[in-house]
């Protein structure tokens, strides 16, 4: 997030991490990973001409010169009201931000509700269309006026994010240890991706430079090629850190595109760090469906983990993974990154954080509400989140809320109707829950059947025993799996 004098400042991390937040508002998807090449290019302002660009990714030209870039800038130029190039795009989305957040204040500052002196007023910059205001102050609840719909990640400073334990104390303490690796994992819309902003934010605050790579934001081709995504892995390191990627200065293919990666990482990146480095992998689950090339990252990343343990330069770097669910590939208990580093498994919301979840949202639940709530949705913290959204917008009493839940009318449907679509795409992961969902104790399942289902949120799984994580998942599923199942 930034202040609203700060616009004209944004970084290129906060560029992108806005840029794609609107067109996500707007169009419904995210900046794939061509179109972040392009806009890291122009918002650092380099000269670097669509044909150079395309010889260093292997992009062809007219790809990114007729296709990838036009694009671009005329979706940009819709959300902004004004015609934005290659050449203008950094001058006119730091107005269209800048705008935004004073817009913003004004009306917080109308608001009765806001109390807050203007100097503490933030834009919720990773809250889709700016539609949330951010109280810096610390634990004043949401309010009607203020309250975005639950999407994406907690915006930094908001008093509707909860801590859970002490996973962010110890992840702060972790990253500043040289060589630092830390695992975060949970099934999805369960607080990863909030963590890891607050991770790196304390990262920042240090003046550590920090990377984001989402393993979403690259194509197939790119995710089933271990060359080219060790290539896209270098490229994006290179241009978030306002660096020319030079990717064929240092690719050579007798020594291979892993020892390429290496000398590239080691000579044109961490060599030019002053201060650590901190790379964080996010869905990195996504490389499961490539076992070859999994396997092949995860032991590079243990690699350069172990060498910054014993290089003084390399010291400097400190990783983050982030995947949603088990990583089922098979390694070498001495190559895997998943056996070293600090490990965080989010958990559900217990009673007490539904409680003080339930009071920064100006509410006050009895203890039985906060039982049917968890029995409900088993802490699942989206799915808490936006019950809660539901009650301060008053648009639906709790008692409606649990008489509706498991029905395609219910303020839960788009999420279900989210999880039926993915299961029906693999009759075997259907077959599976089914089964699970008939069993009125754990029962053992396929490993990777469990391991999905997990990720999905749908099952708690000890060993290879699994069993449906909430009331909820147990009704809506339980009738609709039904017609699909042999």
């Amino acid at each position: 997030m930034f202040e609203e004098t700060d616009a004209q400042s944004i970084d290129l991390g906060q560029a992108l991490k806005l840029t794609d937040d609107v067109i996500k508002h707007h169009t419904g998807q995210h900046l794939s990973s061509v179109q972040v090449l392009v806009f890291q290019e122009a918002w650092t302002g380099s000269r670097k001409t669509y044909k150079q660009l395309a010889q260093e990714t292997q992009y062809s030209l007219s790809y990114l010169q007729q296709g990838v870039g036009p694009k671009l800038w005329r979706i940009l130029s819709q959300i902004t009201g004004e015609k934005v190039t290659k050449g203008t795009v950094k001058t006119i989305l730091c107005r269209y931000f800048a705008d935004q957040a004073q817009q913003l204040a004004a009306r917080s500052l109308a608001s009765p509700t806001s109390n807050q002196p203007r100097g503490l007023v933030h834009v919720a910059a990773n809250e889709p269309g700016f539609t949330n205001i951010d109280v810096a102050s610390g634990e004043s609840p949401a309010t009607d006026n203020n309250l975005a719909f639950p999407e994406g990640s907690v915006p930094l400073g908001s008093p509707l994010y909860i801590e859970r334990g002490q996973n962010d104390r110890r992840c702060q303490q972790e990253i500043t240890i040289p060589s630092a690796l830390i695992r975060i994992k949970a099934p999805r819309q369960m607080g990863k991706s909030s963590l890891l902003t607050r991770i790196l934010s304390h990262a920042q605050t240090s003046n550590y430079k920090t990377v984001v790579l989402n393993f979403q934001q690259a194509e197939a081709a790119v995710l089933s090629d271990i060359n080219r995504l060790l290539r896209w892995i270098c490229a994006n390191l290179a241009t978030q850190l306002g660096l020319s990627p030079q990717l064929d200065h240092y690719w050579d293919e007798d020594l291979g595109s892993k020892m390429s990666c290496n000398l590239f990482l080691q000579s044109h990146i961490i060599n030019q760090c002053e201060t650590p480095l901190v790379i964080a992998f996010e869905e990195v689950n996504e490389l499961l469906e490539y076992p070859q090339v999994a396997q092949e990252f995860l032991t590079l990343l243990r690699f350069w983990h172990e060498r910054s343990k014993l290089d003084q330069q390399w010291r400097l770097l400190r990783l983050i993974m982030v995947h949603s669910t088990e990583i089922y590939v098979s390694l070498d208990v001495n190559q895997s990154p998943l056996n070293v580093g600090l490990s965080i498994d989010l958990q559900p919301f217990n009673p007490e954080q539904v409680s003080l979840l339930a009071q920064h949202h100006g509410l006050t639940l009895s203890s039985t509400e906060i039982d049917e709530l968890r029995q409900l949705v088993g802490g699942h913290p989206y799915l808490t989140r936006l019950t809660l959204y539901h009650l301060v917008k008053q648009n639906v009493s709790f008692s409606e809320i649990l008489a509706t839940a498991a029905t395609d009318t219910g303020i839960y449907h788009q999420h279900l109707h989210r999880h039926l679509g993915y299961l029906q795409q693999s009759p075997n992961l259907v077959n599976t829950f089914s089964q699970i969902l008939v069993a009125s104790t754990p029962i053992s399942v396929n490993q990777i059947d469990g391991f999905k289902l997990q990720s999905l949120g749908l099952v708690h799984l000890h060993r290879n025993e699994a069993i449906v994580t909430c009331e909820l998942y147990q009704n809506y599923f339980g009738e609709r799996l039904q017609d699909f199942t042999p």
